[in-house]
């Protein structure tokens, strides 16, 4: 028997097995080690922290992610309404497409392009606007993303991401200004969206560590606020049970709510 070990950096994710007689380039590699299987974020208001939404993971027989359900918390009925869910098909051990269906009604599809290894496309088709990505691998770690709609607007996202985590991300926009700056730090946590293995359209799940620190600064489109700290409760496994992040007004950073996020493994 010969054992191998696979390291994929922009799925953010390592695959483990081993590789029998058998075994043909097209079977699927299964993905070991813990999944996250619910994430559910709650908000600040004056009595305390109250659910706001709900993301449900299921994953196929190899491990990887099959369907994402997510829900929207009604505060008349207390509980969670199904808004969409997302369904995940791979071929040749990469992701191939998700398929979002969202209301019952309206439907999002991604399709994932690879050279060798990378992904260097991501094209999102959806009843209003489309959205193509076209990703670039720098030198030094850094990534360069363009993305253009179909009504004619266009942005540029570059990051920067030394051992798999985006330490310095900015925005240009279309008019070739630039739009924004942050800067991240980590602790040396794994980052539960980290396991659920594919890139999402915006790079969110990327980074292999958990963000303990953001410094931003908005030249346009300014936000009313912005997260400026991270804190966490792990378990044994050095997995984040909880996440509490904090939120200041921009600019003046004169007023702070809060945000947690309990996960499930």
């Amino acid at each position: 028997m010969k054992c191998y070990f696979l390291s994929v950096l922009v799925m953010a994710v390592v695959f483990v097995g081993c590789n029998n007689d058998d075994v043909t380039p097209e079977m699927p590699v299964p993905v070991l080690g813990p999944k996250l299987r619910s994430a559910t974020t709650h908000f600040l208001g004056k009595n305390g922290f109250r659910p706001g939404d709900k993301n449900i993971f299921t994953y196929d027989e190899y491990g990887r992610l099959s369907v994402k359900e997510y829900s929207t918390y009604d505060i008349v009925s207390q509980k969670f309404n199904l808004f969409s869910v997302t369904r995940f098909t791979y071929e040749s051990n990469k992701l191939k497409t998700t398929d979002e269906i969202i209301s019952g009604v309206q439907r999002q599809i991604t399709h994932y392009a690879y050279t060798g290894d990378k992904l260097t496309k991501m094209v999102r088709n959806g009843e209003g606007v489309n959205t193509e990505v076209t990703i670039q691998y720098l030198p030094g770690d850094t990534i360069q993303a363009f993305y253009q709609h179909t009504n004619g607007r266009s942005f540029t996202y570059v990051f920067h991401a030394p051992q798999g985590n985006i330490r310095y991300e900015k925005t240009i926009n279309d008019s070739h200004t630039l739009s924004s700056v942050v800067t991240n730090e980590f602790d040396g946590h794994i980052n539960p969206y980290s396991l659920l293995g594919y890139t999402d359209i915006l790079f969110s799940n990327l980074s292999k560590s958990n963000k303990v620190k953001t410094e931003s600064a908005y030249y346009t489109n300014l936000p009313n606020s912005v997260p400026t700290t991270y804190d966490y409760t792990y378990n044994d496994d050095g997995l984040p049970l909880v996440q509490t992040i904090t939120y200041k007004s921009y600019p003046s950073q004169s007023v702070e709510t809060k945000m947690m996020v309990v996960f499930e493994y």
